[in-house]
């Protein structure tokens, strides 16, 4: 086995009263200051998610399309699911990019490969949804926290006006975004986005002190006028008129009509464990689906980081996404069987197809079978299922979302993801911030489950993992990372409930992923030569990479020990992440 040093090390961080775990560190220590100044736990989350946007604006940010949330309340034990993801404008349709598409592949739901013109799907003004990010935090906020509006907008305003020293990681990710702009060529979206990024026009360093002025106008603008600024407002017109100027088709009513919804999360069970994920649009029936197949098999006896682990671990992966690609969409719009993915019945029986000698290309299966309604119903009403199965995966962005969890001394927890997708490059001049481009993890083909339709939610990698055991909450986790997200959740997973690892061990660990369309899996050379070997040996192709590099979910772990009293946390060694507690 291969070792080598994290980029990032990490040390675990045991607390008592307070507990933040956030994408960068430095919004992790403001996150925790809150605590220590008696806010909760979500006014510590809500802060660390602006601060977020100062800090990563490639991540997400105030024209970002919202996300997947949880708040588990420790006086009631009350768990509620919060989805504030955006919808398809109002004016949007299935065949809006029928005449500019280059290729459509045979395979299964596959958005990433479905090409259009100029990528004009997602890059540029008909690429963005309405931004409900400040919906979300809004919501959030007013329901569950005890700071005022003013006061969770405070310290990124400080940090955006008095600037912070950016790192290799920041002025990477945005030195790329303009070049590509530079090469794509078109002037209103490379002047705006070097007015507020590149003020200097030139390349940016690691350690210089980045200012955000633009932004900080604002959201001191939000503090004081609150989120009707952006749902009908100056802001929302801002934009509305300058995508619309540039060929978008944004309007007023994509902004007034938004509103972010709450329900229970959907849940499955996993060796005496309850897993709560955000199912609808999500990663939740995914990352259940796996957990369900997964239950069949004996993983501890197959020995930690062996190639009979890994082997069956990547063949469940395939299977569910292969189920994922085919039939999951917008339950509002589309008839989606997320109990029968998310059944054990149809878990028993999809493993059955798992060969432990070798690797396999895997289809979808019939989760309609499994489903407490059927098909009948929908077959009744005229509905062909069959014509809309095949989804799509969405696009795989670098790491375009954010990720916070966040626990306080009277046990709530608060976890909220949050994203500018991989952002269309468009920034509204002086407003500061970069929309999202939503509009790519839609099917620009017609006639599939996640084509285009108006306030149509696409399907979204990201979404809060929240487990208990016996009624209590022991771990609480997600991340960024598109698709890797939900192979980093499932891989954190197994290493703590069945091999007993701690969270930041279970994070350090060398790490896999796997989907479906190919037998290709990516791993980490930390597994070893030996197990590498037997894995070719059984069909699967490797993309091995060196351990700890940036290509994973950036995952955080929280876990809740509430015998002791005390919180356990683990933070991504892969990226500037970090975990704070006191």
């Amino acid at each position: 086995m291969k070792t080598a040093e994290a980029p990032y090390p990490k040390k675990e961080v045991v607390a008592r009263d307070a507990i933040v775990a956030a994408c960068d560190e430095r919004a992790a220590d403001w996150g925790v200051e809150v605590m220590k100044q008696g806010g909760n736990a979500v006014d510590a989350a809500v802060v660390t998610g602006f601060l977020m946007m100062v800090y990563e604006p490639f991540s997400c940010g105030l024209g970002g399309h919202g996300g997947h949330m949880a708040f588990y309340d420790g006086t009631s034990g009350e768990v509620v699911g919060i989805d504030a993801s955006s919808k398809a404008p109002a004016k949007a349709h299935a065949d809006m990019f029928k005449d500019e598409l280059l290729e459509v592949p045979e395979f299964y739901g596959d958005v990433d490969r479905v090409k259009v013109k100029d990528d004009a799907n997602a890059l540029g003004f008909r690429a963005m949804y309405a931004p409900t990010t400040v919906a979300q935090y809004h919501y959030v906020q007013e329901r569950f926290g005890t700071w005022s509006w003013e006061q969770v907008l405070a310290p990124a305003i400080k940090v955006a006006e008095e600037g912070f020293v950016a790192d290799e990681i920041y002025t990477r990710r945005m030195n790329a975004t303009r070049a590509l702009l530079l090469e794509h060529g078109d002037p209103a979206l490379i002047e705006p986005f070097e007015a507020t990024f590149f003020p200097d026009g030139r390349e940016l360093v690691p350690g210089e002190l980045i200012v955000q002025r633009d932004m900080a106008k604002t959201m001191r603008r939000l503090a004081a006028e609150g989120p009707g600024l952006f749902y009908g407002g100056d802001v929302s017109r801002q934009i509305v008129s300058w995508v619309a100027e540039h060929g978008g088709i944004l309007s007023d009513v994509d902004f007034t009509s938004y509103k972010v919804e709450s329900g229970p999360l959907s849940v499955t069970t996993y060796r005496g464990y309850e897993i709560h994920g955000y199912a609808n649009c999500a990663n939740g029936s995914t990352i259940a689906a796996i957990m369900n197949i997964l239950e069949n098999f004996d993983l501890r006896s197959l020995g930690y980081l062996s190639a009979d682990l890994i082997h069956v671990v990547a063949e469940a992966m395939k299977l569910a996404f292969s189920d994922r690609y085919a039939y999951v969409s917008d339950r509002d719009q589309v008839p989606v069987p997320y109990d029968g993915l998310m059944s054990k019945s149809y878990a028993r029986q999809r493993g059955k197809l798992i060969d432990r000698r070798r690797a396999k290309l895997h289809r979808p299966g019939n989760p309609w079978r499994h489903q407490a309604s059927g098909s009948k119903l929908y077959e009744e009403f005229g509905v062909d299922l069959a014509a809309i199965t095949g989804g799509g995966t969405g696009k795989e962005p670098d790491s375009d979302t954010t990720f916070m969890v966040a626990g306080d001394s009277a046990g709530n927890l608060m976890l909220i993801t949050s994203s500018n997708f991989s952002n269309c490059k468009v920034v509204v001049p002086g407003l500061g911030f970069q929309l999202n481009n939503s509009m790519e993890g839609a099917n620009p083909a017609p006639g599939h489950a996640l084509s285009i339709a108006p306030f149509k939610r696409i399907l979204r990698n990201s979404g809060p993992t929240l487990v208990f055991k016996d009624g209590e909450p022991v771990y609480a986790l997600s991340a960024p990372g598109g698709r890797r997200i939900i192979t980093g959740t499932v891989w954190a997973l197994i290493q703590m409930i069945d091999f007993g690892l701690g969270p930041q061990a279970a994070l350090d660990a060398p790490r896999m992923h796997c989907e479906a369309h190919d037998m290709q899996v990516r791993i980490e050379d930390g597994v070893g030569d030996a197990t590498l070997d037997d894995l070719r040996a059984r069909g699967h192709e490797l993309d091995v990479s060196p351990m700890y590099q940036e290509v994973y979910s950036r995952m955080q772990v929280l876990k809740v020990d509430r015998t002791a009293g005390l919180y356990v946390g683990g933070s991504e060694p892969r990226s500037h992440s970090g975990v704070r507690g006191y």
